[in-house]
Parts: C-alpha cells; sequence; structure tokens
C-alpha cells in the first residue's frame, strides 16, 4: 500500500510550485517499509484545478519524492487534495490545502499594429485589437500614445485613456480600435497601454507615418478662422504642409491675442516663385500684430523664400498693417526679422506698406533686421540673405530703423532693395541713432528712403 510520508503545501501564489513537495512510500501489507522500485502517479484529486510538474515518479527503496508539483486554477480552491496511485497497490490521498486566487490578468491580441499612414490634418484608417481581463479588481484602461486615439465602437476616438468596465472580475474580449490622429506630420509611434490595478500592463506596440498635406489657396487668420494667429498659422506651415502652390493668409481682426514670440516661419516645404506665401490684411481692416518680444525678433523670417509681407489693404500704397514690438529691451529686440539659419538665408522676401513700430527711440535696436538667426545685434552676420525687398514702410521708436549685414567680403548679401522707407518722424516716434545699416552687401538698391531728422545713416 501508498503512505503519505510528507504532506503538500499550498503555493505561495496560483500556478506556483507547491509549498511543501510530497512524499509517498511504499509499504507491505502491515505498513513496515520496502524496497520497492515501483512507479507512484500523482493526481487532482478534490478540487477544480490543474496539477503540474512531474506527476509520475519511480520509487527509491520504497519512497517516491516528488517535486516541481505545481497548481494552477481559475478561481481560488479551498480543500483541494493530491491522490496518489500504483498498480495493484492501495491509494492514499493527500491532507487537504487551498490554493490562492490567480491574480488579476489583461491580455491583448495581436500584441503590434503597424502600416497606419495618413497626411497632416487627417486621421488615419484604423486598425484593432482584443483585450480581456479575468481575476479583476478594477477596470482596464486603454491609454493611446501621442499621436493616436482609441475607441471601442470605430466612431467616437478618444486621445485620452478609455475605460473598460469589469464585471465579477471580468472584462469579456472587447475590441479596441486605433488611428493615427494626424495632428502633425512625423512618424509617431509609441504604445496602447492596457492597464489593470495588480495586473502586468500589456501593450501595444504602434507605428504609422503623418506626412505634410498639400496647402495652396487663401487662408483667414483671426477669432474663428482657420488660424486665430500668426503662431499657429506658422507653426502649421512649418510642421505639417508642403505647398502645392500660391498661399495667402489674410488677416481678419485689428488685433491678435495669443502670438508666442518670436513668431517664426521657417524655410517653407514646397516653396517657390510659384508657390510663394502673402500676408495681407483684409479689405477695410487696419491689424496690428505684436507684443512685447525681449531681446529677439518679434516676427523672423527664418530661412525661409518667397513671403511677402503687404500691410495695404486695398491694394495701393497704402499702410493699413501694423507689427510693433513693445519690449523695453535696449540691447537685441527688433521688430522684423530676415535670418539665415545654417547657412540658408532668407531669400526674394517683401515687406512693404507696414507700419513697423519699435518701443522707444533708445529701446527697441532695429525696426527691420537682416542678419543671423538668434538675438539681433550690430554685429550679426547673416548668410545668403539676398533679393529681399524692403519698401514703402515707416519705421518709428526704434534705435536704428534697418540693419543688412552679410557673412563676409567674400559672402556677401546681393540683390537686395531698400526703397521709400520712411524714418523721418519727430520724438517720441522718432529712430534714434541711425536710418539704415547695410555691410557686406552687393548690388543693394537703396533708394527714396526719407531719414530726415536722423543723426546719421
Amino acid at each position: 500500500k501508498l503512505a503519505m510520508t510528507t504532506q503538500p503545501a499550498a503555493p505561495s501564489s496560483n500556478g506556483g510550485s507547491l509549498a511543501t513537495q510530497p512524499v509517498v512510500a511504499i509499504q507491505d501489507q502491515y505498513g513496515n517499509a520496502t524496497t520497492s522500485t515501483a512507479s507512484v502517479v500523482a493526481a487532482v484529486g478534490a478540487g477544480t484545478w490543474t496539477l503540474g510538474g512531474t506527476k509520475t515518479v519511480a520509487a527509491i527503496s520504497g519512497t517516491s519524492t516528488f517535486s516541481g508539483l505545481t497548481a494552477t486554477s481559475s478561481a481560488a480552491v479551498t480543500g483541494a487534495t493530491i491522490t496518489f496511485t500504483s498498480s495493484p497497490l492501495t491509494g492514499v490521498t493527500s491532507s487537504s490545502f487551498n490554493i490562492p486566487a490567480p491574480p488579476p490578468g489583461v491580455s491583448v491580441s495581436p500584441s503590434s499594429l503597424s502600416g497606419f499612414s495618413t497626411s497632416a490634418g487627417t486621421a488615419s484608417v484604423s486598425q484593432q485589437f482584443t483585450v480581456s481581463g479575468s481575476n479583476l479588481t478594477a477596470n482596464i484602461t486603454v491609454t493611446p500614445p501621442t499621436g493616436y486615439a482609441v475607441s471601442t465602437d470605430n466612431s467616437t476616438f478618444s486621445t485620452s485613456a478609455i475605460t473598460l468596465t469589469q464585471s465579477g472580475g471580468t472584462v469579456a474580449s472587447t475590441t479596441i480600435y486605433v488611428r493615427l490622429t494626424g495632428a502633425s506630420a512625423g512618424s509617431p509611434s509609441g504604445n496602447v497601454a492596457c492597464a489593470s490595478t495588480g495586473a502586468t500592463t500589456q501593450n501595444v506596440a504602434v507605428t504609422g507615418t503623418v506626412s505634410r498635406a498639400a496647402m495652396s489657396g487663401t487662408f483667414n487668420v483671426g477669432a474663428g478662422q482657420t488660424y486665430t494667429n500668426l503662431t499657429n498659422a506658422f507653426s502649421d506651415i512649418n510642421s505639417n504642409r508642403t505647398f502645392t502652390g500660391p498661399v495667402t493668409l489674410i488677416l481678419k481682426d485689428a488685433s491678435y491675442a495669443g502670438d508666442s514670440f518670436p513668431i517664426t516661419l521657417n524655410a517653407i516645404n514646397g516653396g517657390s516663385s510659384t508657390n510663394s506665401l502673402t500676408i495681407k490684411p483684409d479689405t477695410a481692416v487696419t491689424p496690428t500684430v505684436g507684443g512685447a518680444a525681449s531681446n529677439i525678433c518679434m516676427l523672423s523670417l527664418s530661412g525661409a523664400d518667397y513671403v511677402t509681407i503687404d500691410g495695404s489693404n486695398n491694394g495701393t500704397t497704402t499702410r493699413s498693417l501694423t507689427l510693433s514690438n513693445t519690449s523695453t529691451s535696449t540691447t537685441s529686440s527688433a521688430v522684423v526679422c530676415l535670418q539665415s539659419v545654417s547657412g540658408d538665408g532668407a531669400t526674394n522676401n517683401v515687406i512693404k506698406n507696414v507700419n513697423v513700430a519699435g518701443a522707444s527711440a533708445s529701446q527697441t535696436l532695429f525696426g527691420v533686421f537682416s542678419g543671423l538667426s538668434g538675438a539681433p545685434s550690430l554685429t550679426s552676420l547673416g548668410t545668403g540673405n539676398n533679393s529681399n525687398t524692403i519698401e514703402n514702410n515707416s519705421i518709428v521708436k526704434a534705435q536704428y530703423g534697418i540693419y543688412s549685414q552679410g557673412a563676409s567680403a567674400a559672402s556677401k548679401n546681393t540683390g537686395n532693395v531698400i526703397t521709400q522707407n520712411l524714418m523721418n518722424s519727430t520724438s517720441p516716434q522718432n529712430v534714434g541713432k541711425g536710418g539704415i545699416i547695410d555691410r557686406m552687401s552687393t548690388r543693394l538698391n537703396a533708394s527714396d528712403t526719407d531719414i530726415s531728422r536722423m543723426p546719421s545713416s
């Protein structure tokens, strides 16, 4: 017959090894030890659970010593037992032990989704995975990474976490739809995280591409318009757009709030003499764009080409647009800047019919500045800021009206035009120190600029 020498003890966790592994003796009919080498087989006795590990062990000198037996169940089990048999001997059943409930678990399938694709401003086609949970003590949250949104119905998508409510510790298999938001161009990637308290978070890796969207035509800038201000317009053009034709931004409001300085336009993707950008006021509107941009440019064309800022609201030479920098900095602030970036100059740009206003004749350093990216200064050396036109602007309340300097004698700016600008206002609207500073340039056309009342030029 068989007899228990060592009783099994419950595992510390569901699915784990028995804390004490059983030992079974093969005895004769009188209960005496034997030297039998017969095999003893272990099996589940009481309870609904699974016995794992090596369940058949040959005796050595009449003793079968088990090792590595595990106990796994889908729920807590009270009163589990193991039976041991070795035909034709009389079997034996262990004392009972309890199996703890399994830990909370979250499952997903598949574990990755790839190939998402769209253009900026448009959500992609969705893909899907399933998620389920068991033995839960809390709901499952499904959180998308930046650039993605999730949904349970493939209709209403959220860029924030959504919640799957557990019932009785279970979340049935649920389909989750995932898509790119298309908010900005790039190659967003990350994990959709499926989490629940006490459970190991399951991640679904996602990868995709958002290409720049084609842009051409006329777009309004103002409250309730396509863009609320120039900061938003330039940011979208910088990050998300490819010009496929000429673009015009129409300033619809008399004033603008919420701009971040400097308002920077980078080199335009797809920009050319044909695919140009024009910024101008709407008919009968006299807008002001600006604010306190300390030691920086208020508005910067930073390596941008083929941009026209036309301040007239009626297609003539009227000056309807005001660009201003109200910062009281006296060292390196400017209103409008044409700046080279890493050798990429701002070229073929036009600034005309604009009221350019600093803070005072002793504060704002430049009205219009053409030099290197960064803080404007009297020693800034721009590279390749060529073929730009500064025409028919009224420049007030700055230390110097216009500054333009090339990189060196061997790398001069070329083909720039400075013409018909006014810097002749009396105090306190005056330009304080100098009208035009132009260095390291060739073929400069400077004409018809009124710098009367200026101390130097």
